[in-house]
């Protein structure tokens, strides 16, 4: 458990045939941190095959 902590996870649909890979994931964060807050980068990314 997190105690008053909070974490940014980052739910990820990709096109079929591609795959979430720690190159992928590098570039997607750089993107947010340079884009956005850098509390915003998410701490964990993971591969759905679909978002509801």
């Amino acid at each position: 458990m997190w105690k008053e902590e909070s974490r940014v996870i980052l739910f990820v649909k990709l096109k079929d045939g591609l795959t979430l890979t720690k190159d992928v994931i590098k570039k997607m964060a750089g993107t947010i941190k340079k884009e956005f807050e850098r509390g915003f980068v998410p701490q964990v990314m993971l591969q759905v095959p679909d978002i509801p």
